[in-house]
Parts: C-alpha cells; sequence; structure tokens
C-alpha cells in the first residue's frame, strides 16, 4: 500500500493531478484499503508507477462493489539521472550535482503488459479502465560511500549508489483502455481480421515492441479477447474471438 509517508515526488504529482481534475479526494480509506484517489462521481482512481498486478485484489473488491475503477501509470517516454553526493541522504540541503544523463530506456504500453498479468481478468470489464501517461521524469540518486544493496534487498549486484526519488518533469499525452476493443487495438490492424502468431506480431510492431509481442498475445489470450486456433509446429496461431 502506497501511503502519503512513502510515496515518490511523481506518485504524488500524478495523483494531486488526477484528483484536482476529477474534483476528488485523496487517501480515502475503504475497508483494508487506502484508496489513492475517490472522484466526485464515485469512482476510484489508482496511481501505480511499477508492478500493476499488486493492485489485483483492490481491484477486484471494488469491481465486486460496483465501483468504477481506473488505473494512471506513468509511461517513461523520457528519463535523466541525476546523481548528487550528500553526507546525509535525507536532507537535501547539502547536496552537490555530480552528474546528469539521459537514460536511453524508453516504455510503452507493450513493455508494461508484463506489469499487467494480474490484472488480465479485468481487462474485458466495462467499469475497469487503464491510463497511460506519457511522462518524462527525472531520477535522483545519490553516491554511496561503497557498494551496497537496495533497503529492501532486490539487487543481483551492489552498486555505488542510491536511488532516493523520481519525480515529473513533464507529462504530455494520455492514452486510455476500456473494454475489449480498446485493448484489441494494439494488435496491428493488419492482422485483426485473420489468423496470426508471435512471429507475425513480431514483424509488424515497431522494432522497440516487437520483443513484447508474446506478452501481448499471452495477456489477449489470457483475457479471452484471442483464442489459440490451431499450432504450426511449436508456434500458436490466433484469431480474434468473435463473442
Amino acid at each position: 500500500m502506497i501511503n502519503t509517508y512513502n510515496e515518490s515526488q511523481l506518485h504524488k504529482t500524478l495523483k494531486l493531478f488526477f484528483a484536482a481534475r476529477t474534483h476528488g479526494s485523496t487517501e480515502v480509506p475503504y475497508k483494508n484499503f487506502i484508496l489513492d484517489i475517490v472522484a466526485k462521481d464515485g469512482s476510484v482512481i489508482e496511481i501505480q508507477s511499477a508492478n500493476l498486478s499488486a493492485l489485483k485484489e483492490k481491484v477486484r473488491l471494488l469491481l465486486a462493489d460496483k465501483k468504477r475503477v481506473t488505473i494512471v501509470t506513468p509511461l517513461v517516454i523520457e528519463k535523466r539521472i541525476e546523481t548528487y553526493s550528500t553526507e546525509n541522504p535525507e536532507l537535501w540541503s547539502d547536496k552537490t550535482l555530480l552528474s546528469s544523463r539521459k537514460s536511453p530506456k524508453k516504455e510503452s504500453v507493450y513493455s508494461k503488459l508484463r506489469e499487467m498479468t494480474g490484472l488480465v481478468e479485468f481487462m474485458t470489464a466495462s467499469d475497469f479502465e487503464a491510463i497511460f501517461v506519457d511522462a518524462k521524469v527525472i531520477e535522483q540518486r545519490v553516491r554511496a560511500a561503497e557498494k551496497t544493496d537496495t533497503p529492501n534487498k532486490a539487487r543481483r549486484f551492489y552498486k555505488d549508489w542510491v536511488k532516493v526519488g523520481k519525480r515529473l518533469a513533464e507529462f504530455e499525452s494520455e492514452t486510455s483502455f476500456c473494454g475489449k476493443n480498446a485493448w484489441l487495438g494494439l494488435l496491428p490492424e493488419s492482422l485483426r481480421d485473420g489468423e496470426f502468431s508471435s512471429k507475425d506480431v513480431k514483424k509488424e510492431l515497431k522494432r522497440g515492441d516487437a520483443k513484447y509481442a508474446g506478452v501481448l498475445l499471452w495477456v489477449l489470450a489470457r483475457a479471452g479477447m484471442i483464442e489459440c486456433v490451431r499450432k504450426d509446429g511449436n508456434l500458436k496461431v490466433y484469431c480474434v474471438r468473435k463473442r
């Protein structure tokens, strides 16, 4: 559960923006959860920067209670990494900027699908929506005296820096997905009326997204939007499910 004590600046900025846009209230207790935003019309908005599947149980409960649920997640289309030197990472008054560089990594809706595998059961629900916001962000790091792990012990290899924050520099367009037809729009248009395999999808997607063809088909199949009609050797061949 993200709350006001541990949320990032990126999360907070998006939460305040969408709360203002929907005339909503923030950090609203609801049963065993804290809801990021409850809009004026009673719908719920959750801001989630990563691991969208972590919202599975919350979304299931809200939909069962007849609530409309919108998940907002940033797509990092540009990230700048700032590394600072400071004796106390908790106090930014003595920080010194050591370096600033642009990261080559970029996200897309296709790359985010891997984080949505736990939400596939909700994707065709009329009261479930996902909004992807194109964002330019700044990741802030502090140089460590020696190579170290992260606080949650998640690193396979120790590094000489610790991430201390991420803030929104600018956000641009939004893309909304709600219902079967919207999600099927991720399939290349040339393939939607016939049979296709992951090999066909790879050929049609942009170079940076082609590697996510398998995840796209897995998600759409598990959500019941496409079905396997045959196999060509070890390759599954799909078509869009008509009903």
